[in-house]
């Protein structure tokens, strides 16, 4: 008897709660027309829609956090046990790898727009990435030899006079900066050695009276 008075006692605030709340929630339009639809109390239409959007965001955080495990996290540790071996195999392996995820990640970039709207694209971006690096398949190798190696051979000039360029701006604004810093620290340095001159001198006039 006590359990069940004790359950009773539990259970009752909770649902009252619930019908508070679904009082409320009756007052929007939009949710009093969907339940005049389907019969489902408002309150339980939002529960629902809560609960799944958390649900989705769980799952869409743990697929990134996967796809970022693979893209880069074990291909990192994998080029540095590559390195410490001094396996050229290896070593040629994931150079080619690394060069096909940075063209990936600059198309990913450029048309994120068009990618994100791809169904299922993570599943797919994490497949394929496992095809390039796994020793199985090494998809990397494929990848560049017939889609990224031809076209870098193809825009190489265009891309190396590209480069020059934004080492030439660099390089000016770098100039630009340096000659600045050379105008103004002795400027700054002179402003201030004439203000501290002056405050000894009113500090030595004021001891003097």
């Amino acid at each position: 008897v006590g359990r069940g008075w004790s359950a009773h006692y539990t259970i009752f605030p909770i649902m009252k709660a619930v019908a508070v709340a679904n009082r409320h929630l009756m007052r929007n339009e939009f949710l009093l027309r969907l339940y005049r639809i389907s019969g489902i109390p408002a309150v339980y239409i939002v529960s629902s829609a809560v609960v799944s959007t958390v649900v989705l965001s769980i799952m869409v955080y743990s697929l990134q956090s996967v796809c970022l495990f693979i893209a880069f996290a074990y291909p990192a540790y994998a080029s540095f046990k590559s390195l410490q071996s001094n396996c050229i195999d290896d070593q040629i392996h994931w150079l080619t790898y690394w060069v096909v995820y940075g063209a990936l990640h600059f198309i990913h970039q450029v048309t994120d727009i068009i990618f994100s709207r791809v169904p299922y694209y993570p599943d797919i971006k994490i497949i394929y990435l496992s095809w390039c690096f796994l020793p199985q398949f090494r998809g990397s190798s494929i990848a560049y030899k017939w889609l990224i190696r031809p076209i870098l051979l193809m825009h190489r000039n265009r891309i190396d006079q590209s480069l020059r360029k934004v080492q030439h701006h660099v390089d000016g604004a770098h100039s630009s900066i340096a000659l600045a810093s050379s105008r103004i620290v002795p400027a700054l340095a002179t402003s201030l050695t004439s203000m501290a001159t002056q405050a000894l001198a009113r500090i030595e006039e004021s001891q003097k009276k």
